[in-house]
């Protein structure tokens, strides 16, 4: 299964990991009238220094899907992967999200999962005279271990399933004004090093970090 099949079932950079995603929906997307600004992701430098490039991604009329990996890796073989969805302001983020981490529940081995009080935080603007943005923000993170991989194939209807023996995932919801948007990070593997996630406080530290940064930048046209 390809990561654009696994988003669209679970559901989380430009190349070199820019400071900023554009994401669109054009009329898609109701809200307020049209103005003269859009809102974009704004995602920081990745800690570790990797570099990203896109492998994959959708535009559905209802939903804008742009996902990355590290350089050298691929769509089928990734240890990490940054999937970006930008949804009109009807659809809820959070029914998207809750609805991965119950499909985790229902297959792992072992799950635990930790999510934030919903807050909002204000972004920034490029250009002077645009509004600021006010968002409501959420932060999940899930871990699985020993997922039933027969179970999963049965449910996806492939034998291609992209899932490791550990799997960890960072959702960081937003909610505004105009769209919502889901940023995920993923990292998987068979094996715990020294560097994961799941072992490593600094790395845990590292993408804390990197994802409660993530915030959205109102840009003029």
């Amino acid at each position: 299964m390809t990561i654009g099949k696994r988003a669209a079932l679970l559901l989380a950079l430009l190349p070199a990991c820019p400071a900023a995603a554009r994401s669109t929906l054009g009329d898609a997307s109701p809200g307020p009238p049209a103005a003269s600004y859009q809102d974009v992701v704004r995602l920081p430098p990745d800690p570790a220094g990797i570099a990203w490039h896109q492998v994959g991604g959708a535009v559905t009329p209802d939903q804008l899907i742009t996902e990355w990996v590290p350089e050298g890796q691929t769509d089928l073989d990734w240890t990490q992967n940054i999937t970006l969805k930008t949804l009109p302001h009807t659809r809820d983020p959070g029914a998207i999200v809750q609805r991965a981490v119950g499909l985790m529940r229902d297959i792992c081995g072992q799950f635990s999962v930790t999510k934030t009080p919903p807050r909002q935080q204000r972004g920034d603007v490029q250009a002077p005279g645009v509004p600021v943005p006010v968002f409501a923000v959420t932060d999940i993170t899930a871990t699985c271990q020993a997922p039933n991989l027969a179970a999963l194939r049965k449910k996806f209807g492939t034998e291609n399933v992209a899932w490791r023996r550990y799997e960890v995932t960072w959702y960081r919801i937003m909610q505004g004004d105009r769209q919502n948007f889901i940023v995920q990070r993923t990292w998987h593997a068979d094996a715990i090093d020294a560097l994961s996630p799941l072992s490593s406080k600094q790395t845990q530290a590292e993408w804390t970090h990197w994802l409660t940064s993530i915030t959205l930048r109102r840009v003029g046209f």
